[in-house]
């Protein structure tokens, strides 16, 4: 039952809706309507041969679509517009209650002369029979009947009548059922949370759309609707449809649901973020054609859309641009890194986050959020977020920090209608761009350590359309799209292959930027040119150095005890512990430690894998350190011990019986190995390049910082 004081003025005259309820199953119910201070009742009934709703009004029966015949001499006839609507939103409202109560867990498909025929065992033990438009509920007494209601009699071959059979007793196989319970064995079902997802080796893609179409009853409505595309690992599409949400299809043998509007309501401000019907019409004639873009292709096209709208170089044009391209794939990798696009006052970094914006799907730009409503709309969308110079509070720097990683959820308690607590998890992943001035946003280190920065300069000599041309947008959206369709799994798997050979470097800082390093070598590698993976590999060294301040200390700490164990090593035979405080450490490294810098290497020695144990001395705390555990940590974790000059190294190597030359981490022969490995002779010329156009801003970031 649901109460509402809904109204509507009308020749000054108010509508109030007191009560409706209508049950799907049952196919009936009703609507209190208070018009002009006087109660009516519309009784709903659903057609028996489904095609259509009959109102009953005072004792007369008519259908809706003759509404206005109903009422025709009666005081509402002029209301009939307006009572014809809340009839229909009190069905529609229903149907998606009933929709979303139950959902599908075993899904069949069948083709027929007439289209594809979809068999699904709702978690309510009811089938679920879909044909085109036509969608009916039905149970094991009345199945004959309503798969007569969708299917004529002369698509009911033989050979489909067989198909039937075998797929419902597939399904009656995978349960156990009775009055109250059905159990599902080992249930194929899957509850997809993102907008694609891998289904063993095809690619399911939905994109949600509004668009006005008529319903198997033949009634009009305006709701969401899904495009769903179905490709293999080829990229070669297997299955285009457009289908109401929530979506339940069959791929694999295995139910796919999703459902966009589970925690939120459709209305207009949700209509004007999703794609409109002539971008989804675009996509399927696209498809259609057979339409494929290739790596170079896509490159060519970004850059000549940011050169188009945004003064970009350098740099800081090619992490935008492989920024552009690579959250296209966001929903197929575990970590998709945050953008952060800083600049003064009309340096067009807004511009360029309306560039990068435009090869979205989804996009959306907010001022001043609430993280209430951001983690709804992620959850339900997961747009490109685009946060335009807000304050970043510690809740929502939180929040940014779990939409770093897709597994990752939050967690809200709410209050049941019978005023029990629940448990709701929000899903916040999503590709975000942050937009700021230098020193305008005040984000914690383990946020920025999320994220990949671009740096934008003022330019008084070109002008650049203030506005994203709509055939621009149309077209990059396509262009991405269609990229992601046909090379899917080219991504997928090299993204996975560098992510297994790029060790030896910061991990965070290589996870952060692993989707943009797939791209550039994807497009490298088509290219025969490794020269833009190169770039990016030593930008996201560069970066990782920059970032070193959270490990600077760490470095100091080992640097210093082996310094220490050099000055002290006066007798003979090789040293296994040796014990030391921070006071040691800085005198080995003959400089003075500020008291933030002791205390963090005191916080790391105590919880480092090769500290022995700690006691107290002279005011001072003194590490029994276990050298064959700290050459393994350095050994293992490339640590950069170049501070050591080769004759010092050389006396470790005799003291502690380890040689620690090589052991650290050594930038360029690290990057001539993994380019070597990855592209072969074709990575030759790298050892002749003296500057890349990465380096040629640096004297711009550390003015703007």
């Amino acid at each position: 039952m649901a109460r509402g004081e809904d109204s509507v003025e009308q020749a000054n005259i108010s509508i109030i809706v007191r009560r409706k309820r209508y049950d799907v199953s049952r196919g009936s119910g009703f609507v209190d309507l208070e018009i002009e201070g006087k109660l009516h009742r519309f009784r709903i009934y659903q057609n028996p041969q489904r095609r259509g709703i009959i109102i009953e009004y005072n004792g007369i029966y008519d259908s809706l679509s003759n509404l206005k015949r109903l009422l025709k001499g009666t005081e509402l006839e002029r209301y009939t517009e307006l009572i014809a609507k809340y009839i229909r939103s009190a069905i529609y409202e229903a149907q998606i209650r009933e929709s979303r109560k139950h959902r599908i867990i075993i899904m069949k498909s069948i083709q027929t002369s007439i289209g594809l025929l979809e068999i699904g065992l709702r978690d309510d033990g009811k089938l679920v029979l879909k044909l085109g438009n036509k969608r009916v509920l039905a149970d094991r007494s009345n199945l004959d009947k309503k798969l007569e209601e969708i299917l004529p009699l002369d698509a009911m071959t033989s050979d489909l009548v067989s198909q039937i059979q075998s797929a419902f007793k597939s399904i009656e196989s995978s349960i156990i059922s009775s009055e109250d319970v059905v159990i599902v064995l080992d249930s194929e079902a899957k509850d997809i949370v993102l907008p694609s997802a891998i289904v063993d080796d095809k690619l399911v893609t939905m994109i949600p759309f509004t668009a006005t179409y008529i319903d198997e009853d033949g009634e009009m409505r305006r709701g969401l609707l899904v495009l769903v595309i179905v490709v293999d690992s080829n990229g070669e599409v297997k299955r285009v449809d457009k289908t109401r949400n929530p979506v339940a299809i069959e791929v694999n043998g295995r139910t796919i649901y999703k459902d966009f509007l589970e925690r939120i309501v459709l209305n207009e401000a949700i209509e004007r973020l999703l794609p409109d019907t002539d971008l989804v019409r675009r996509i399927c004639e696209e498809l259609e054609r057979g339409r494929s873009v290739t790596w170079s292709e896509a490159w060519s096209f970004v850059e000549e859309l940011m050169s188009k709208y945004v003064y970009v170089e350098g740099r800081n044009k090619i992490i935008a641009m492989l920024y552009a391209i690579a959250q296209i794939f966001y929903d197929l990798v575990t970590i998709f890194a945050i953008l952060r696009i800083i600049g003064e006052m009309g340096s067009g970094k807004r511009q360029l986050a309306n560039a990068i914006a435009a090869c979205a799907i989804i996009a959306l730009t907010v001022v001043k959020p609430s993280e209430a409503a951001l983690y709804r709309l992620v959850d339900s969308f997961h747009p490109l977020l685009i946060i335009d110079e807000s304050k970043i509070n510690e809740d929502m720097a939180l929040l940014l920090n779990a939409g770093f990683e897709r597994d990752k959820f939050v967690p809200r308690a709410r209050i049941t209608e019978d005023g029990k607590i629940t448990i709701d998890v929000f899903n916040f992943y999503s590709p975000k761009i942050v937009v700021s001035r230098p020193g305008k946003l005040s984000l914690p280190e383990d946020t920025i350590s999320r994220t990949v920065e671009v740096y934008m300069q003022r330019i008084a000599t070109k002008t650049f359309p203030l506005e994203i041309n709509p055939k621009d947008r149309e077209e990059a959206v396509i262009m991405m799209l269609l990229l992601k369709i046909r090379k899917w799994k080219e991504f997928v798997d090299t993204y996975n292959m560098l992510r297994d050979e790029l060790i030896g470097t910061d991990p965070r800082t290589r996870d952060t930027y692993l989707p943009l390093l797939t791209v550039a070598y994807l497009v490298s590698k088509e290219r025969s040119d490794p020269s833009l993976f190169i770039e990016v590999l030593e930008d996201m060294i560069k970066t990782a150095d920059e970032r070193a301040g959270v490990t600077h200390h760490q470095r100091l700490a080992i640097v210093g005890i082996l310094e220490h164990v050099v000055s002290s090593s006066t007798l003979e035979g090789t040293v296994k512990l040796v014990s030391v405080s921070t006071k040691d450490i800085a005198s080995a490294l003959g400089m003075k430690l500020d008291s933030s810098t002791r205390i963090r290497i005191g916080k790391f020695l105590r919880e480092a894998p090769f500290k022995v144990s700690m006691t107290k001395s002279g005011g001072y705390t003194k590490y029994l350190i276990d050298v064959e555990k700290l050459y393994q940590y350095v050994l293992s974790y490339g640590v950069d011990i170049s501070m050591l000059a080769d004759e010092e190294l050389e006396k470790l190597k005799n003291v502690t019986g380890y040689d620690w030359k090589g052991v650290g981490f050594n930038k360029n022969e690290w990057i001539k190995s993994i380019v070597k490995k990855l592209f072969g002779e074709q990575s030759g010329g790298h050892q002749h390049r003296t500057l890349h156009p990465l380096h040629n801003h640096s004297k711009i970031v550390s003015h703007l910082e």
